[in-house]
């Protein structure tokens, strides 16, 4: 019964465009970017609205220097704000306690391998799904479901030697040097 309630679920179609900056080629570089809903509004899980967003799948990139996984809120939004508090240990899709104290949005965890100077660009897809409850006149909630398809697009301009200093976006976080 679940499988044909899914078919009637309305779709949303949604663009998100990540800049990294300037990046150094030979390193591993991250960023970790909230889920937004449609409009840029970010929706927290059972706020005042009673909406709850999640990261029900990530496609595959066509490039296998990018990779992309759904995360709780890292340590970086959450806890004391400093660099040294990032954990880059991948995590399980399911909210820690650590995180409570946020709005537990799902978030984003890209990382990107910089190996070829020059303009970067890349493509990938993540399915949300939102749950939306409201009160009706006599006091029964009703959960309705709608379906977000965002093309995530991510730009970053790599350096090679000698070609400057790197300019990191402020949420950008360089992990180390690339082996190999």
């Amino acid at each position: 019964e679940d499988e044909d309630e899914d078919e009637d679920v309305p779709m949303q179609y949604d663009t998100l465009t990540i800049n990294l900056g300037l990046l150094k080629c030979g390193y591993r570089y991250e960023t970790v970017v909230p889920v937004r809903a449609a409009g840029g509004d970010s929706v927290s899980n059972g706020g005042a609205n009673g909406r709850l967003l999640t990261i029900a799948e990530i496609g595959e990139s066509m490039d296998t220097d990018l990779e992309a996984e759904a995360t709780s809120c890292p340590p970086l939004h959450c806890g004391d704000g400093t660099e040294s508090s990032f954990d880059t240990r991948p995590t399980s899709n399911s909210k820690s306690s650590s995180t409570q104290q946020h709005d537990n949005d799902d978030h984003l965890r890209i990382r990107l391998a910089a190996r070829r100077p020059g303009r970067y660009q890349s493509t990938f897809s993540v399915v949300l799904l939102e749950h939306t409850s409201e009160r009706e006149d006599g006091g029964v909630a009703k959960i309705k479901k709608m379906k977000h398809i965002v093309s995530v697009q991510i730009n970053a301009t790599q350096l090679g030697k000698d070609q400057g200093k790197p300019q990191l976006k402020s949420n950008v976080v360089k992990l180390g040097k690339l082996v190999g």
